[in-house]
């Protein structure tokens, strides 16, 4: 009888250790929205999106925008490139992108985070999200 208690104690500490690694592992900054299609009639489109910070230390974020094949964009334009966010909070990026009349412009805005913590891993994550540019005539 102790030994099937002490399976069922060693079990149930095993299960709740790895539910809340997996908890852990899924938590990750966040772009919202992820996709997103902007109209607009002048020479520039804006796309807006927020940033969160999920961890429970404040994190440093670098905002970077980038084409359909990764290159990085260097006509747009960010309200701020680097950030810094407490645990839990949100903050709203700003990103303009020139268009022409020819075709819809396609980009990735893309926030890369970092610790302010030095550990002997340099732990990075990164979230990306697909936006679309129109330029429509009136």
């Amino acid at each position: 009888m102790l030994l099937l208690k002490t399976f069922f104690a060693r079990t149930a500490l095993v299960l709740l250790c790895l539910a809340t690694l997996a908890s852990e592992a899924a938590l990750g900054q966040s772009l919202s929205p992820m996709r997103a299609e902007v109209v607009t009639f002048g020479d520039v489109g804006a796309v807006r999106t927020s940033l969160r910070n999920p961890y429970t230390t404040a994190r440093r974020f670098d905002i970077e925008v980038f084409d359909l094949d990764w290159n990085k964009v260097d006509d747009a334009r960010l309200t701020r490139k680097t950030l810094s966010l407490a645990p839990g909070a949100t903050t709203s990026i700003l990103a303009l992108l020139p268009v022409t009349d020819e075709n819809p412009r396609s980009v990735y805005v893309c926030a890369s985070s970092r610790s302010y913590r030095p550990t002997s891993a340099g732990l990075r994550g990164q979230v990306c999200g697909r936006y679309q540019v129109i330029k429509r005539q009136l």
